[in-house]
């Protein structure tokens, strides 16, 4: 990996806008030869800019730990030995994607496509990038979805042979280790709805209505039927569903996700960011979200705090680095997403 310019390629976000954020530090190192004064000025500007409100209360008595994905960082995504490892390590929350199959059932698995980093043939041979929706739930399930280590997390274990599962035998599988972990019985459940059509950070507009209310009448038949409901979070990057499942599910949590294009993201990182953070939670308001849930950048004291005078908690994501975690934790965040459940305990 190069820092000769912005537009390097990866495919992780998280670190895409790392290296977007190092070009003022790299800018910094530049002009201090050639500018001292226009420096020391930008750098006022970004304290002055972070530190423009004093840390906010949080709205919950105890912060949310979430495990992501189970525990992606530890065993592999949105398999069942992910969630049981995210339990084990402590874990409040576990958080989990949905994706509709051919055949109407949501299969818990983040990406639209498969993904040929983390998931095998039958045969062996890694998977082609078809659409998620093109297979039935028992055509996925024959798939070996573990027993590959995702070369983004080096303190990853594998579980060979780990099959895709549906909403309703996560469930099961969760009854089951709560009777016999009573420990367990009050684990939340934060469960995201996946459209193939809308890229994290992207207007999700382009989801029509038909597709809207297709997912939220399987999400909120899957809630009532699991007997959580109200332990349940029903999160999207496509906000408009969260009113109707709330409509069909009433006991449920809804929760707005957010991603920044990288102009908005180094607009934040130089304190000029209050427009950018200030048009999400207008979104959240409007469709009465009970949860922001942004990438962590967008958490400034200004925000956490105009988030919880509308009543909203707020709870970044994905948060690996320890120290980001407890400085997030000071700021006043109601929870936490990360890869890493047991980094949480801080």
């Amino acid at each position: 990996m190069s820092h000769k310019g912005i537009t390097i390629p990866t495919s992780n976000f998280s670190e895409k806008i790392t290296i977007l954020l190092d070009a003022p530090i790299l800018f910094a190192k530049y002009a201090s030869m050639k500018m001292h004064v226009g420096v020391t000025l930008f750098a006022t500007a970004i304290v002055v800019a972070c530190t423009s409100t004093s840390p906010q209360r949080r709205l919950l008595p105890k912060p949310e730990l979430q495990g992501h994905r189970g525990a992606r960082g530890l065993a592999p995504e949105n398999t069942w030995a992910a969630f049981e490892r995210g339990l084990k390590e402590g874990a409040t929350v576990l958080e989990l994607d949905t994706n509709i199959t051919k055949d109407l059932k949501l299969v818990i698995h983040h990406n639209s496509k498969l993904n040929p980093i983390i998931c095998n043939t039958p045969d062996g041979q890694p998977v082609e990038e078809q659409p998620i929706r093109n297979f039935t739930l028992a055509e996925l399930k024959t798939l070996d979805c573990g027993s590959k280590r995702n070369p983004d997390f080096a303190e990853q274990t594998p579980s060979p042979h780990e099959k895709l599962i549906s909403i309703e035998e996560f469930f099961e599988k969760f009854k089951k280790t709560e009777k016999e972990n009573p420990q367990y019985r009050n684990i939340l459940f934060n469960i995201e709805a996946k459209f193939p059509d809308v890229p994290d950070n992207k207007d999700s507009s382009s989801v029509s209505k038909e597709a809207l209310d297709e997912f939220a009448t399987l999400m909120a038949a899957a809630v009532n039927a699991s007997g959580y409901a109200q332990r349940i979070t029903v999160q999207s990057f496509a906000i408009e569903i969260l009113p109707l499942v709330k409509a069909k599910s009433p006991h449920v949590r809804t929760s707005a996700l957010f991603q920044p294009t990288y102009w908005q993201g180094f607009r934040m990182y130089i304190g000029l960011g209050g427009g950018v953070r200030d048009a999400i939670l207008q979104k959240a308001i409007a469709v009465k979200a009970d949860i922001i849930s942004p990438y962590w950048l967008y958490c400034s004291n200004d925000f956490i705090l105009k988030a919880h005078e509308n009543k909203m908690l707020v709870i970044p994501w994905t948060v690996n680095d320890t120290k980001k975690i407890r400085d997030l934790l000071d700021r006043g965040v109601d929870g936490i997403i990360s890869d890493y459940p047991n980094r949480l305990h801080l």
